[in-house]
């Protein structure tokens, strides 16, 4: 027995001997590798990559992009058709980084080259395209240095035009002034399509200024968000070396775009008229149209400029866009877009022809045209975030674009408009139904998911939220709010939380003790509305609501609201 025990001791001892060698062991190599991991370029990408994550890295951001378009629209074949381009994007490190990233789909990448501030050449050692991102990878042999400016040059990339294709740039076909049918390029970037296009950072938030040029024949014209700054002649091998024609082609050069996010660029190519009027501050208002409908867009343009005054007074915030320019085409998957300096509409949205046009489409026409001219401020100068916050764009366009209907002589009211609207029944419908609904504000990651939200919900009930908000709190304290919304966040990106806090600032100084941020979130974060009843009890009113969605379904539900009272 005592030697069984001594054993059993010196068994004992070895064992703990050998378990706080292992403990060491394992607490340095994790220090090591700690020191490691610290020491390493921060590519935005260290460990096992999130694969459900589809944004960029921030370790660089874009500074300024010069970007040169040709379409070859040349030849009778549609399928021959196709577009070349180069571009140059000077972006900073904000880290340490030996990784760049971008968005790219469906374009050929020949070559990519990346040149440090003083115009020596950063070796490029792999670029990887992740077709299911949509990006654009580029290894570099050494990193990129925090605060340090870089040029990313891509040269002579090339894209087909889709068949059938409503995005990104495309094709349509219209009729010059001699009846004959020709090719004519449009775009639509929003919200993931510039990637489509050409290279670049496709996010909102990754703003910068941009210095297009587009490469036309001499039969057509040239139309981006800017006037035009030079325009010269160069050979048509230079950008279409396989193609005999046409021999000779004008680049157009526009001027240098406000700081804005790419999906809100827009091109087009086209041989289309104009009429144009100036306002009493001398800004021009100009419509694009096949030379057969440009003299029926009078009322739209005028229209335009109108509500562009109005709405600059209503918001208190300045529109600095000296040339506004508005185009019809004949193919468009949206209404309308509203491209900053150039917003391109379905074109019988600008068509106005009072022996066939009905005093319905009149209207509608109407409320498309305000709600893009909203889209300057809301969207242009400033941006959400994310998309995930793209009520913050569409809502409000919504709701103001309402205003618009009094600028053309209407009797109509705007509350009686906006509430016996259909699109909004149709809304309250499809929630009750439980018919495809989602919350206004809602996480989205992949292009297939932010494309999902542009949707009634998001339009016609955010619109509605944001009408009970200004009829709670009264529209003098909401347009102040609003106008210090506008005025702190332009040229940048803002957030609901950036909303409410110029909300709560304007309810303090007007002394109402409302929470902005409260009330905001319970609508704009849930799915469904309450239905509100009310009895008398004892002598008091009493107000009871219940989740709309789970009453029609005989369900029961926890979720509430909260209801604003009105002043």
């Amino acid at each position: 027995m005592p030697a069984k025990g001594i054993g059993a001791r010196r068994k004992t001892l070895l064992l703990v001997t050998a378990l706080v060698a292992a403990v060491l062991i394992a607490v340095s190599l994790a220090i090591l590798l700690s020191l490691l991991l610290r020491s390493a370029p921060d590519n935005g990408n260290a460990g096992v990559e999130d694969k459900s994550n589809y944004r960029l890295p921030t370790d660089v951001k874009p500074v300024s992009y010069a970007l040169t378009l040709a379409p070859f629209i040349y030849s009778n074949i549609r399928d021959d058709c196709y577009f070349t381009g180069s571009v140059s994007i000077a972006v900073e490190a904000v880290n340490d980084t030996d990784m760049l990233r971008l968005h790219s789909v469906r374009l050929e990448v020949p070559t990519v080259r990346v040149r440090n501030s003083t115009g020596g050449d950063v070796s490029v050692e792999k670029i990887e395209e992740n077709v299911e991102k949509q990006w654009l990878t580029i290894k570099l042999g050494e990193p990129l240095r925090a605060g340090e400016t870089y040029t990313v040059l891509i040269d002579r990339f090339k894209g087909k035009f889709v068949k059938n294709g409503k995005t990104g740039l495309y094709l349509s076909s219209s009729y010059s002034e001699n009846s004959t049918e020709y090719y004519l390029v449009s775009s639509q970037l929003e919200p993931t399509h510039a990637r489509e296009v050409f290279p670049c950072f496709d996010e909102p938030a990754m703003k910068a200024e941009f210095n297009v040029s587009l490469v036309r024949g001499r039969e057509f014209t040239a139309l981006s968000n800017m006037p035009i700054k030079s325009s010269s002649s160069v050979p048509g091998n230079t950008w279409f070396p396989n193609s005999a024609e046409p021999k000779a082609v004008i680049k157009d050069d526009f001027e240098t775009t406000p700081t804005m996010s790419t999906y809100t660029l827009a091109f087009l190519v086209a041989k289309f008229q104009s009429i144009s009027l100036t306002d009493s501050k001398g800004r021009v208002f100009t419509n694009w149209l096949p030379p057969e409908l440009v003299q029926k867009s009078n009322f739209t343009l005028s229209l335009a400029a109108k509500a562009i005054g109005a709405f600059e007074e209503l918001l208190n915030v300045t529109y600095k866009t000296n040339i506004t320019k508005q185009a019809g085409v004949p193919l468009f998957h949206f209404a309308a877009m509203e491209n900053w300096g150039l917003i391109i509409y379905q074109q019988n949205i600008l068509v106005y022809d009072e022996n066939t046009t009905t005093t319905k489409s009149k209207l509608s026409n109407a409320l498309t045209v305000s709600h893009e001219i909203v889209h300057q401020w809301f969207g242009n100068l400033v941006t959400m975030k994310w998309w995930n916050e793209i009520w913050l764009n569409e809502a409000f366009s919504t709701f103001y674009s309402y205003l618009g209907l009094g600028l053309w002589g209407s009797e109509s009211d705007l509350d009686s408009h906006f509430v016996v609207d259909q699109k909004y029944k149709h809304v309250m419908n499809r929630e009750r139904k439980r018919n495809k609904v989602h919350p206004i504000q809602m996480d989205v990651s992949t292009p297939t998911e932010i494309d999902g939200l542009f949707d009634y919900i998001v339009y016609y009930k955010g619109g509605s939220v944001v009408r009970m908000m200004l009829n709670s709190i009264g529209a003098r304290v909401f347009g102040a709010a609003v106008s210090s919304y506008i005025r702190k966040h332009s040229y940048s990106n803002a957030g609901s939380e950036d909303f409410y806090s110029s909300l709560n600032e304007q309810l303090r100084i007007h002394k109402q003790s409302l929470d902005a941020e409260t009330v905001m979130s319970s609508w704009v974060k849930q799915v469904g509305y309450p239905l509100v009843t009310c009895s008398m009890e004892n002598g008091s009113l009493l107000l009871r609501q219940q989740d709309i969605v789970s009453l029609s379904h005989k369900e029961k539900s926890n979720l509430t609201w909260s209801i604003p009272s009105l002043p």
